[in-house]
């Protein structure tokens, strides 16, 4: 544009006369009111502007006119396809407008912010058959439900003129309509059992399925990312040691798309595999000797390790990590097998290694806990005596000897003599002796021994005695045969001989007038260097004895009573027959029938004397009895 005046030249149908106006900052303007479109004077068209001089003509823009959109309506309609929705279509419309309408069309999900559709709208005008002309428009686009996505979509319309200002001059108009669209809901379910997350068996069949179908309606599908897998919903999975862990996604499928509603992760459990070593590597040990035990497993899933002794099935450790280490030193009653569990939900696998610690044979302390013997055994003539001896050691016995003590007969080899070894749980065993048809000579003192070759041999030594045929039925009652220590080590120069008191009553020789008679015996004696007396005088925490209710069934009770001095055993004497108590009179030495009552046999210590009293403490004559030994 020149500088200067300038003259607005108004392109018509008849001059127009410009009016010239000053320049301010290379601008002028001229306004127009009542703008007019129809002849004689038709405002649209190229306008120029002309300095008043006349020597430049510049183009201007063209002179729009419009007329905003009368009475405009947005609608929203779904299109369905079987009952279902595919896609979203709003349309706006206006009864009159110039020049032809345009539009543009927003979304707006749960209330947030607006959002253009970017589809291109589809359009139709129709003339209204005034003058100047107007026009019947219509705007329509079609979204699909993808686009659109889940939630609640509200949409806005603007129809307005087709000129450079059109938009701005229109707020829009908000659709009829909202539509709602969700996503179904869906879940999966296996036939197996799942433990700590692994599967128990080979294969499983898997199903997803829909809980809620959504709208749009969709379906269940199994993803192995973005693979669709399986069929109609099922899936069958099947143990792969190449891919111990499979992951899958039981996925709701609609046109909205894909979203995940539960994961799979398939993992199958295995047995454990065990390793079970000791270190240093070797099966036998000397007595102390340190050991360590290691412990490893592998499996799915991961296993509980377990150490534990074969033979006493204790637990000595447990820990669930792949590895476990137990430390021993080592004596003879660690000798045995160890096992070494791996243990998960699959199964429980085991290892076992067999340990030795050599020790010489010694008695088994849970059969004989004082280490003492009962060296009495009583058997009836002509009948098969046996003698079992518990023992424990390591290795296995190798001499098994049996010899007459008075002339040092080895009896080992005799047809009528048999000893065995028994083996038990590891390191434990028994010494079985048979003498069979016994005979007056077999009733003496026997020693056994038992080697196996490390340290001392055990000798165990022990008496037979002889019993009535009428008192074979009674043996097995208690107290009568009452045993103290009969197991001696040949270990140094002091042996150690027994002190055994019989009871072996003859109640039909008793007298029939004298009642309610107790003993006390002595059961083991503590020590026997100074003379022991038990008599009402005694202090009660020495004198601890009790009446006993005997019965027909039973003629002889006993009970235990400990003392101060030494240990004792109450026995009260009852007919079989009669029902009454009986016992001997004031037991009298010179009456050897009425001695019977109370039977010693006599053993010594070998360089030492010592003495033993007795005394009846009750009964109707208050009779004593003192035997010194």
């Amino acid at each position: 544009m020149i500088l200067g005046v300038l003259f607005l030249i108004f392109c018509c149908s008849r001059t127009v006369h410009p009016t010239c106006s000053p320049l301010k900052e290379g601008k002028s303007t001229l306004t127009i009111n009542s703008m007019s479109r129809a002849d004689p004077f038709n405002m649209e068209g190229n306008w120029t502007c002309q300095s008043c001089r006349g020597d430049s003509v510049t183009a201007c823009n063209k002179l729009e006119a419009y007329s905003l959109a009368k009475n405009p309506t947005c609608t929203v309609s779904e299109n369905t396809e079987s009952g279902d929705i595919k896609s979203v279509h709003i349309s706006c419309s206006t009864s009159k407008v110039y020049p032809k309408a345009k539009c543009r069309f927003y979304r707006r999900k749960n209330g947030g912010n607006p959002v253009q559709i970017r589809t291109t709208p589809s359009y139709s005008h129709t003339e209204t058959g005034e003058t100047p002309v107007y026009y019947r428009s219509e705007c329509s686009v079609t979204v699909s439900v993808k686009e659109l996505g889940e939630g609640t979509h509200s949409f806005r319309g603007y129809i307005y003129p087709d000129v450079t200002v059109g938009l701005s001059k229109v707020k829009g108009t908000p659709a009829d309509n909202i539509v709602n669209l969700s996503f179904p809901q869906a879940s999966h379910s296996c036939l197996s059992q799942i433990v700590q997350g692994y599967f128990q068996d080979d294969s499983t069949t898997c199903t997803c399925s829909l809980s809620y179908d959504g709208y749009p309606k969709g379906t269940a599908q199994w993803y192995k990312g973005d693979q669709r897998v399986g069929s109609s919903g099922t899936l069958v999975v099947s143990r792969d040691r190449s891919c111990p862990e499979q992951t899958f996604t039981c996925e709701a499928v609609s046109d909205l798309g894909r979203r995940v509603r539960s994961t799979l992760i398939a993992k199958f459990s295995y047995a454990p595999n065990v390793t079970f070593t000791v270190e240093p590597a070797h099966t036998q040990f000397s007595n102390g000797s340190k050991l360590e035990l290691k412990c490893s497993g592998q499996g799915k899933p991961d296993p509980t390790l377990i150490l534990t002794k074969k033979e006493t099935n204790a637990n000595l450790t447990n820990v669930q990590t792949t590895e476990l280490t137990h430390t021993l030193y080592l004596d003879c009653m660690d000798t045995g097998v160890y096992v070494c569990a791996g243990q998960n939900s699959k199964a429980t696998t085991t290892q076992e290694i067999s340990i030795g610690v050599s020790c010489p044979q010694q008695p088994n302390p849970l059969f004989y806990p004082t280490n003492k013997v009962d060296p009495s055994i009583q058997a009836i003539m002509g009948d098969t005596a046996h003698i079992d001896l518990e023992i424990y050691g390591y290795p296995e016995p190798t001499i098994l000897a049996l010899h007459r003590l008075s002339d040092d007969t080895d009896l080992t080899s005799s047809p009528r003599h048999s000893v065995t070894y028994t083996a038990r749980a590891a390191p434990f065993g028994a010494v079985n002796v048979t003498i069979s048809d016994l005979v007056e000579a077999d009733f003496t003192v026997y020693t056994l021994t038992v080697d196996n070759g490390v340290g001392e041999a055990l000798e165990y030594i022990f008496y037979l005695n002889q019993v009535d045929a009428n008192d074979g039925d009674r043996l097995n009652i208690a107290a009568i045969v009452i045993g103290v220590i009969a197991l001696v080590i040949f270990a140094g120069l002091i042996v150690v001989i027994i002190v055994l008191w019989k009871k072996n009553r003859d109640v039909e020789t008793y007298p029939q007038n004298h009642q309610n008679c107790d003993y006390l015996v002595p059961l083991e004696l503590s020590t026997i260097e100074d003379p022991i007396f038990v008599s009402a005088s005694v202090p009660p925490t020495q004198r601890q004895y009790a009446t006993i209710q005997a019965t027909t069934d039973n003629p002889y009770v006993s009970t235990s009573y400990a003392t101060e001095t030494a240990q004792y055993e109450t026995i009260k004497d009852m007919a079989s027959t009669s029902g009454t108590h009986n016992c001997t009179s004031p037991l009298d030495v010179e009456s050897p029938e009425f001695y019977r009552g109370l039977e010693p046999n006599i053993s010594t210590i070998r360089n030492h004397t010592s003495s033993v009293h007795y005394r009846n403490i009750s009964g109707q004559h208050g009779g004593i009895l003192e035997t010194a030994l």
